[in-house]
């Protein structure tokens, strides 16, 4: 463990650390750091084409332009509209 969690476990014992906190200025703050950290993450997952969620069936799909493409099946048209047009 580390010297700040040793001693910030000790200072819970002790009611002089015992600091009100009002809950919405606590929850603001969360809701802050979890609109910067995921803005972050969900822009270098579009940087890099992660998608998270995948609905239906992977399926392969052979287009007549040429192309190659494994896909979800519930894209497949507009990959298709896309590539093709």
């Amino acid at each position: 463990m580390t010297k700040a969690f040793c001693i910030a476990f000790l200072m819970t014992f002790f009611s002089v650390f015992d600091v009100p906190v009002f809950w919405p200025i606590l929850l603001c703050y969360w809701i802050v750091l979890f609109v910067l950290t995921m803005r972050r993450q969900i822009a270098h997952m579009i940087k890099y084409k992660y998608i998270p969620f995948s609905f239906g069936k992977q399926v392969k799909l052979l287009t007549d332009c040429g192309f190659d493409l494994q896909v979800n099946s519930s894209i497949c048209l507009l990959m298709h509209v896309t590539f093709c047009n």
